[in-house]
């Protein structure tokens, strides 16, 4: 009961739009066709409000649709009473009450509306955007929990896998270029939001930080894996045109496509950069400059007649271009970053106060090691220059040496020299 009260409680004042209105009349009015109450006894008298009302919720169960009973009542309140609970529960989040009627009530009805393959991947590319503006709201709001963390990886992988499943199935049938275009619907926010979550993780608590990585690292696999999809199908589109000779005017139909891409794109960001943070402003143009220098590549390409490398740098011109303007949606979607309270700004000082303490610790023992390195090769010189000294006076020693000993060797011939000329002369005589 307390929970129901909490859901009259959150209810009250909200409306049912007219779209949601006409969804759970048409549901409930299936329901009612497939599962009719039984007749009561007379002897029992009319059925009671709440016996029905029971009664309903237990035929909405029956539909295998795997929703609570809190989320039923909430269902059979917004038609009945005309309160918006479908409409309040748009705007919540994982762990809230209406979540579950956000996912599991409003979401799957749309995707039951949704007739074709082509409507089918687009409406599951919508939902998965909304998983991950979730996220980046969470992140934002330094309030990822891992329950939240594990619930929204859950729906993020679930969400990719369809949109993969539905990819395969469209190139199956031969469209493979409504394969490629759904799986790059899916792979730019999940690239974009990768970049975010990144971003948001660095201004998070260390106890939040782990989660919001792990999210990341869960979406950068995602992404990659729709990316692949995307390959397999362009390629698989690029044979086709081969086979079929058409290869130059789709490359003329992709240049068209890219620039017209690329000027709407480029009007988007004149229009949003004075409501976007520089860095996002700078981001979005540097990807418009490198679209503009693919398709100037493409043109040469398509000049040199290289129809299929020239298709390839269109498209890729064209991907980067519509990058350029999720990029700056995602800032709307994910919201400013809040306020924080005296305590996050005194823990933040803390730890900017330990890391600049760490930072002049570590400047510190490099300059001590500089110095050190430096005394240590002041004294390899100048032991270098010592032994270069002593060297010197060694080589001079012995040159003083060799003249002393040569001076010896000749005033010992001088003394010599008489005694020999004296024997000489008595040896004649």
């Amino acid at each position: 009961m307390k929970r129901l009260h909490n859901i009259f409680k959150q209810a009250r004042g909200v409306r049912l739009c007219d779209e949601d209105r006409v969804l759970l009349r048409k549901k409930l009015q299936e329901v009612m066709a497939n599962y009719p109450l039984e007749k009561v006894d007379d002897s029992r008298g009319r059925i009671s409000v709440i016996e029905g009302f029971t009664n309903s919720v237990h035929a909405l169960l029956l539909l295998g649709r795997k929703i609570s009973v809190p989320v039923g009542i909430g269902l059979l309140l917004a038609v009945f009473t005309g309160v918006g609970v479908s409409s309040a529960a748009e705007q919540s989040l994982p762990g809230e009450l209406l979540y579950p009627i956000k996912i599991r009530v409003n979401e799957e009805l749309r995707a039951r509306f949704s007739t074709s393959l082509e409507a089918r991947a687009t409406w599951e590319a919508q939902r998965l955007n909304r998983r991950l503006v979730e996220a980046g709201i969470l992140t934002k709001r330094n309030a990822l929990t891992t329950d939240m963390r594990v619930e929204l990886e859950s729906n993020i992988h679930a969400q990719s896998l369809k949109i993969r499943e539905i990819a395969k199935d469209l190139a199956l049938e031969g469209k493979a270029q409504s394969a490629a275009e759904v799986s790059m619907k899916a792979e730019l926010p999940l690239r974009v939001h990768a970049v975010r979550l990144f971003e948001l993780s660095r201004s998070n608590k260390a106890s939040k930080r782990a989660h919001v990585e792990g999210l990341k690292d869960l979406i950068t696999l995602e992404s990659e894996a729709l990316a692949k999809v995307r390959v397999d199908a362009e390629d698989m589109e690029k044979e086709n045109l081969k086979s079929q000779g058409h290869m130059k005017e789709a490359a003329e139909g992709k240049l068209i496509a890219s620039m017209n891409v690329i000027s709407s794109v480029e009007s988007y960001v004149e229009k949003k950069k004075n409501k976007v943070t520089k860095q996002d402003a700078e981001r979005a143009v540097t990807q418009l400059e490198l679209s503009k220098k693919l398709q100037t590549e493409g043109k040469t390409k398509f000049a040199n007649r290289e129809y299929e490398q020239a298709f390839a740098d269109f498209s890729q011109a064209l991907r980067v271009a519509q990058e350029a303007k999720v990029f700056l949606d995602t800032e709307k979607e994910v919201g400013p970053q809040p306020s924080e309270t005296p305590d996050e700004l005194k823990t933040e000082k803390e730890d900017k106060d330990f890391k600049n303490t760490k930072e002049d610790t570590r400047r510190e023992e490099k300059e001590i090691k500089t110095e050190m390195k430096e005394e240590k090769k002041e004294e390899k010189k100048e032991l270098s220059e010592d032994s270069d000294k002593l060297k010197g006076q060694k080589d001079k020693t012995s040159e003083i040496l060799e003249l002393k000993g040569n001076e010896l060797v000749n005033l010992k011939k001088e003394d010599d020299q008489p005694k020999e000329e004296k024997r000489l002369k008595v040896k004649k005589d």
